[in-house]
């Protein structure tokens, strides 16, 4: 494993040398880090996911595995899942000079498995990188020097067009006992099967948020409730309305398609009894887009596979090639009440004038202060949330 870093003082290329099972360490980070109640919530398990255990093997690396009995001769369980993150934030961070963190902005462009992860909840000298510095994500490090034409009539350009909180049928696979656990309410934002699905009130408070701060019209500038169809948004691509917008939210369901990344989407309600309502990567990239930003506040809207020199396939890349220049996407599936919080803060900030990675920085960096209760404290709800593209 090696670290290419450009900073004002130089630029060089550390060998961090051998990282076994890199892969299975990122898996088991991704998990402990995505768990509200962190370790103990891993080895808990619950009704929807079986106990966990994060095991520690000799040659340095971690996997997530079966509770009882070791994978294998040497291995330990992790009982500190501090310790974890700090020892796999001291291979990644601590090896790279200190000019590289002199600055408070860092541009990083992850490499396969190392994509599955939010830098900022890693751990240098005692703190998280989200207490000390901006972070914007890169597919690939030619985008850092790439440019996109503007806009072709900046006069009518829409400052915001917002999409989503869709009118749905409900979801029979969430029983009334488990709706308010919190697997229950992220799982009502994702899936990997196209199914009936339910209201999102996050969605609908993240679109109430953007309304006041945009001044969005419905109709105009909104599409939400029974008005969030995918017909809708198809008249809104066609006409051009969606290409003149500096700004795109769109707040929904996510759906995986773990056979084709391309058929990856975002549910939206349906006007047609036959459709399914969902607008797939591989149509968003058949857009005419030109917006500075798009949030997609959904679960796994991030989630692909990774192409080296590309980076992860699905939403993200499809919105890149219509033409977008910045995208905030998500990491894991995330939690309805947490996200209209941050949502509705990183667009108050965005709006006031600071930039998208600046905004998504305070918003997340709040949040896990606890500037928001101490329930939103943890990495689980604040961390998924990723900028990815040209700086704005």
């Amino acid at each position: 494993m090696a670290a290419v870093w450009v900073a004002a003082a130089g630029a060089g290329c550390l060998d961090l040398g051998r990282c076994p099972a890199l892969s299975e360490t990122i898996a088991a980070l991704r998990a402990l880090l995505s768990e509200p109640t962190g370790l103990a919530g891993l080895m808990a398990g619950s009704n929807e996911v079986p106990p966990r255990t994060i095991w520690t093997f000799p040659d340095g690396s971690f996997r997530l595995d079966e509770p009882d009995t070791p994978p294998q001769a040497g291995a330990r369980v992790v009982s500190d899942g501090a310790e974890f993150v700090a020892a796999l934030s001291r291979r990644l961070l601590a090896p790279l000079p200190a000019e590289v963190f002199a600055t408070r902005r860092l541009l990083i462009s992850p490499d396969g498995p190392l994509t599955a992860i939010p830098f900022e909840a890693l751990v240098r000298d005692g703190r998280r990188l989200i207490e000390t510095h901006e972070v914007t994500y890169l597919a690939s490090l030619s985008l850092a020097a790439s440019r996109t034409s503007a806009r072709s009539d900046p006069e009518t350009t829409l400052a915001m067009v917002a999409i989503g909180a869709s009118v749905f049928e409900g979801h029979p696979d969430l029983h009334p006992a488990a709706v308010d656990s919190a697997l229950a309410v992220a799982a009502r934002r994702c899936s990997t099967v196209p199914t009936a699905w339910a209201d999102l009130p996050g969605a609908a408070a993240e679109l109430a948020a953007v309304t006041r701060i945009y001044g969005l019209i419905e109709g105009e500038t909104r599409l939400t409730g029974k008005s969030a169809t995918i017909e809708r948004v198809r008249d809104w691509a066609n006409s051009g309305r969606l290409g003149r917008a500096a700004v795109i939210l769109l707040a929904s369901h996510g759906h995986l398609d773990p056979r084709d990344p391309r058929r990856n989407a975002l549910v939206l309600g349906r006007e047609s009894p036959t459709g399914d309502g969902l607008l797939t990567a591989a149509e968003l990239a058949s857009y005419d887009l030109s917006a500075d930003l798009v949030v997609l506040s959904a679960c796994d809207s991030g989630a692909g596979p990774y192409q080296a020199g590309e980076g992860l396939l699905g939403l993200p890349f499809a919105l890149t090639a219509a033409g977008c220049r910045s995208v905030v996407q998500t990491l894991w599936p995330i939690y309805d009440a947490a996200s209209a919080i941050l949502v509705a803060r990183f667009f108050t900030l965005y709006r006031a004038g600071e930039s998208a990675c600046a905004a998504l920085t305070l918003a997340k960096r709040e949040m896990s202060a606890g500037d928001h209760g101490q329930a939103y404290v943890p990495p689980a709800y604040w961390a998924p949330y990723l900028l990815y593209g040209r700086e704005i």
